[in-house]
């Protein structure tokens, strides 16, 4: 190596040195001088021509850490509700039995029984009458939550290529109902449903009460031969949640208010679900999860009345509103923060 070769190496060696005392945030040079001068290890690493890329890496991974750590405590709550389906097999005749049964199964040879699975011809009920119906009660419910929808499910067929039609049907509060539209099965079994969002009787929203009552079936429309059913049964789809409830009390407390005050509920700063209260006390059912904040809260009312809690997902809570004030409760084993009710930015308005 020439000398000017080698003054230029120890030009490159000492420049590399130099950079090695540097850092990219100015902020963090003494202490990057003291492990430089306590760990050999540290110095020939930062001697290193590449380690100021590798420790910029390393610094936005760690802030990503961290950021993510403090979002989380700060400002994540736990999702929506997420909807669930269960279905309702038959499990006594209902008011209607018009169909004929055929075969035998465990259960029996009823209507109801022949109709709960799905076994093609080894039970099932038949009948070649226009507008007969068949009706069946169901298991009771041991849900909780909000009801999106109730559909009847049937499994049919026709025993020939003329034309058959059939269509499901439900019985709540006196009244049977079908669907809008008539279905057409071929010769071989397959599935068909109708869906309502809301009970027919009420033009309201499901209740569990309502399931518990439920009579569903199907019925035969323009028939030339027989049509045949193996199986029927309600699928309710729902949002698992909670049934809340409480007093309602004037300012000292300890009297009930009996004001006719629409009573709303808001989960996760969500549209609100509403109740009108009546006696001084209320109650209604929210979809909810394990960690997510609840307020209830008067509404559309000069008097104000409001309360929070965090719901554990599953326990039904009691929750009281006081006039002129606010309640904070816990129904998750734990505290209810600031945090928590900031939740609610929009709720109560």
């Amino acid at each position: 190596m020439t000398p000017d070769e080698e003054l230029d190496s120890l030009d490159k060696e000492i420049i590399r040195l130099q950079k090695s005392t540097r850092t990219t945030i100015p902020a963090l040079l003494p202490l990057h001088d003291v492990l430089r001068h306590r760990f050999r290890w540290y110095y020939n690493w930062s001697a290193f021509r590449f380690s100021k890329f590798f420790h910029a890496i390393f610094l936005i991974a760690f802030l990503f850490l961290i950021g993510g750590f403090f979002y989380k405590i700060l400002f994540y709550q736990p999702g929506a509700a997420m909807a669930a389906t269960i279905d309702f097999s038959p499990n006594a005749a209902g008011d209607s039995t018009q169909w004929t049964p055929v075969g035998t199964i465990g259960c029996g040879s009823a209507n109801w029984c022949v109709t709960t699975t799905n076994d093609s011809d080894t039970s099932y009920v038949r009948t070649g009458t226009a507008n007969y119906t068949d009706l069946y009660n169901l298991t009771n419910s041991s849900q909780k939550g909000v009801i999106n929808s109730v559909s009847v499910y049937y499994v049919a067929r026709r025993d020939s290529t003329t034309g058959v039609q059939t269509r499901a049907a439900l019985k709540t509060g006196g009244t049977i109902y079908y669907a809008g539209t008539w279905d057409s099965p071929g010769t071989s079994y397959s599935t068909f449903y109708n869906t309502w969002s809301t009970n027919p009787n009420t033009s309201a929203e499901w209740t569990w009460s309502d399931i518990d009552n439920l009579q569903v079936g199907v019925q035969a429309g323009y028939t030339i031969n027989y049509a045949y059913v193996t199986q029927v049964f309600a699928r309710v789809d729902y949002s698992p949640g909670i049934t809340i409830s409480g007093n309602i009390y004037q300012a000292n407390g300890t009297t009930l208010d009996t004001t006719a005050y629409t009573i709303a509920a808001s989960v996760n700063n969500g549209a609100p679900r509403t109740t009108t209260a009546s006696g001084g006390s209320y109650s209604l059912t929210v979809a909810v999860t394990a960690g997510q904040v609840i307020a209830v809260y008067i509404s559309g009312h000069t008097n104000n009345a409001n309360s929070f809690t965090v719901s554990d997902g599953s326990t039904n809570a009691s929750i009281d509103l006081v006039l002129n004030r606010i309640n904070i409760y816990n129904h998750n084993a734990g505290t209810t923060t600031n945090a928590n009710i900031c939740t609610q930015s929009s709720y109560p308005p």
